[in-house]
């Protein structure tokens, strides 16, 4: 599995990607000159009103410092465990 699956796969986007950053302990504004966007992006993402695509998703994960698909799948499995789907 790669890293875009891997997050995406955990549901709302926005939500790992704040999760990573406050784990980082930036502000929007410090993550998104980490990452080379503005901080207008992130907010966005983080606010669910834009996705990254494949290769922006992978700047995101870099800046992260993750070293390996491991290592994002452990931080992921502790901040957003998993919740079962609903049968409705």
């Amino acid at each position: 599995m790669n890293s875009f699956t891997a997050i995406k796969n955990k549901g709302n986007f926005g939500r790992v990607i704040r999760k990573i950053r406050e784990n980082l302990f930036l502000s929007q504004e410090k993550f998104s000159e980490k990452i080379g966007v503005s901080r207008e992006w992130i907010s966005d993402i983080e606010r669910g009103k834009s996705s990254p695509n494949y290769l922006d998703t992978l700047k995101l994960i870099q800046a992260a410092g993750f070293k390996s698909m491991d290592e994002l799948n452990r931080f992921l499995d502790e901040a957003i465990p998993e919740t079962p789907e609903s049968d409705d």
